[in-house]
């Protein structure tokens, strides 16, 4: 038989019988040294402390307790929160939805305004025409079929009567001034070309 070195408990050795006496001797001492702590007024200091420093649930976040520390926490995070919902909805806002019209300033109202105004690739009609070119008259208007411009382009070919006698004489080239609905306006610069027999074809070309 030997003791335990603090409170001389029994500890049978491997070889002594059991004895239910020794057993509860042991019991009986770590009962009365358990009750003797509940006594110690060092030890109910220490506990009341420890309770202080913990605090309630209910303390609020400038109160110097782990549930006033918590709660000052808590109090960060919900600011923190609110700042990223509010940045998440005024990207939502500038995102839109799927329903937004054209011409919504968000992000969708905008991409449906271009998938509006592009061309998508099938044609709607094609217009074609040519207008003969003088130096007194460098600019034709020219009365088409009504199309919306802003799916419309328009194609240029130009071809002239060059010869020997117009030597030293030159066009610059010719472009479209302007396109309406119902009006295109073709400009054309050069110099000293009264006599120079040239002629443009147009074509206008209106996609769906």
């Amino acid at each position: 038989m030997k003791f335990s070195s603090n409170y001389n408990l029994n500890l049978p050795d491997l070889d002594d019988k059991a004895d239910i006496r020794k057993l509860n001797e042991n019991f009986e001492k770590i009962d009365e040294t358990m009750k003797s702590l509940e006594k110690d007024p060092e030890l109910a200091a220490n506990v009341v402390d420890i309770k202080n420093k913990i605090g309630e649930e209910s303390d609020a976040d400038t109160q110097p307790t782990l549930f006033g520390r918590l709660a000052q926490l808590k109090k960060v995070l919900l600011e923190k929160l609110a700042e990223v919902l509010t940045k998440i909805t005024g990207i939502d806002g500038k995102i839109g939805t799927s329903v937004d019209t054209s011409g919504t300033l968000t992000l969708f109202g905008q991409v449906k305004s271009i998938s509006e105004k592009m061309p998508t690739g099938s044609v709607k009609s094609i217009q074609r025409g040519t207008v003969s070119y003088s130096k007194e008259e460098d600019t034709k208007k020219i009365s088409i079929s009504r199309v919306n411009p802003e799916k419309c382009f328009v194609i240029l070919n130009v071809t002239g009567d060059i010869n020997s006698s117009h030597a030293g004489r030159f066009v610059t080239g010719s472009i479209v001034q302007s396109l309406t609905e119902t009006e295109l306006t073709i400009y054309t610069s050069g110099d000293n070309i009264n006599n120079l027999s040239m002629t443009i074809s147009w074509q206008v070309i209106e996609c769906f």
